[in-house]
C-alpha cells in the first residue's frame, strides 16, 4: 500500500474499507473479456428446437406413419460398447421393423432407419421419436427432410407419448433375446439377418390386436377392438394406402414363404447367433485368463420361443 501514501487520506480510506466484491462490480467493464463468454448451442439442441413435440395421439388409418426407439442389451450394466436394437412400428397397420446397432451411434441409427425404409412395403411419411441423441441430430434431421419425411418427437420422459413402440420392444424384442449383455460387434451380422426373418415373419403371418374404436368416460377410456384379428401384412393389404406394385411386392411375398419353415429358419438363426456369441465370451474369458465355464444353452431370459399372438397398444 505505499503507492497510496501521497493520494488523498479520503480516497485511501475509501480503498481500504471496499468489498472484493465492490471492486470486481466496479472494475468489470475495465477487465480484458469482461463478457460474459456463450458456448455455441450443441448440435443436439439445435435440431431439437426446431423438431416439434408431438403429445397427442396419433389417430391414422394412413400406413407409413411411424414410431421408432432403441433397446439396450446391456445385461443391465450401460457401461462399456454393447449391442442396441432400432425398433420401427407403423401406427395404422402394426407392421414392425427390428434392426441391430452397434452403440447406437448417429450414423449407425441413420443406417439402420435407411434399411428399414427399404423393408417396408409402404411409403415413409412420418417418424415420431423420443429425444434421444441418435434421433436428434442433423445427420437424421438432414436426411428425413430431404425424403421429405416430417421428423417429430415426444415429450421429454413421457413414455406413454410412444406407447405403440414401448409394447413392441418388449414383444418383439426383450420376448425374442431377453435382457442378457450382446457386446462383441462380430454379432452384428448374424443378429441383423436372424432380426430381418423374424420381423417378416411376425409382420406375414402373426395377428394383431386392432382397434376399432374408443371413447372416454368420466377418468376412463374405453377401447373397442375388432372380433377378428388380422396380420399387418393383410390390414396393409385391406387398407388404401398401397400403390399395386406396392400390393404386388406384398402379395409377392406372402407366397415365397412359408411360416413354418420360416420359424424353423428362426429357431437355428437364433441358436447360432447366440453359439457365436458364447465362442466370442469365451475366447474373451481365455485372454484374460479366467477358466470358461458356461452352460451350453443360453440364460433363462433367452430361452423364449416366438409366440404367434400379438397384442398391440393403441
Amino acid at each position: 500500500m505505499d503507492y497510496l501514501e501521497e493520494d488523498d487520506p479520503e480516497v485511501r480510506s475509501k480503498l481500504l474499507e471496499i468489498s472484493p466484491a465492490s471492486i470486481d462490480r466496479l472494475l468489470k467493464s475495465s477487465k480484458a473479456g469482461s463478457g460474459r463468454k456463450r458456448l455455441p448451442p450443441c448440435s443436439r439442441s439445435t435440431v431439437k428446437a426446431q423438431v416439434e413435440i408431438r403429445a397427442e395421439s396419433w389417430d391414422t388409418q394412413e400406413a407409413g406413419w411411424t414410431e421408432v426407439d432403441t433397446v439396450a442389451h446391456c445385461g443391465g450394466d450401460m457401461g462399456g460398447n454393447f449391442v442396441w436394437s432400432l425398433t420401427s412400428v407403423d401406427i395404422a397397420s402394426g407392421w414392425t421393423e427390428v434392426r441391430a446397432l452397434w452403440n447406437r451411434g448417429q450414423h449407425a441409427a441413420l443406417q439402420g432407419l435407411q434399411e428399414i425404409k427399404e423393408s417396408q412395403p409402404f411409403d415413409l411419411k412420418g417418424v415420431d421419436s423420443d429425444n434421444g441423441g441418435e434421433f436428434l441430430n442433423h445427420h437424421m434431421h438432414d436426411w428425413l427432410k430431404l425424403q421429405g419425411i416430417k421428423q417429430t418427437r415426444s415429450r421429454p420422459y413421457r413414455k406413454n407419448d410412444q406407447a405403440h413402440v414401448e409394447q413392441k420392444n418388449y414383444t418383439h424384442v426383450r420376448q425374442f433375446l431377453g435382457y442378457d449383455r450382446l457386446e462383441h460387434p462380430e454379432l452384428i451380422p448374424a443378429l441383423n439377418e436372424l432380426l430381418r426373418t423374424w420381423s417378416l415373419w411376425r409382420n406375414l403371418y402373426c395377428v394383431t390386436m386392432e382397434q376399432t374404436s374408443k371413447r372416454r368416460e368420466g377418468c376412463k377410456q374405453i377401447r373397442t377392438h375388432a372380433r377378428t384379428n388380422r396380420t399387418p401384412a393383410q390390414r396393409l393389404l385391406d387398407g388404401p394406402s398401397l400403390t399395386p406394385a406396392q400390393r404386388d411386392r406384398l402379395k409377392a411375398e406372402q407366397k415365397a414363404h412359408n411360416p413354418f419353415e420360416m420359424k424353423r429358419r428362426i429357431e437355428k438363426q437364433l441358436a447360432r447367433m447366440w453359439r457365436e456369441n458364447r465362442r466370442y465370451e469365451e475366447g474373451a474369458l481365455v485372454d484374460e485368463g479366467a477358466s470358461p465355464l458356461r452352460s451350453e444353452a443360453p440364460s433363462s431370459t433367452n430361452q423364449h420361443q416366438p409366440e404367434i399372438q400379438d397384442v398391440m397398444v393403441s
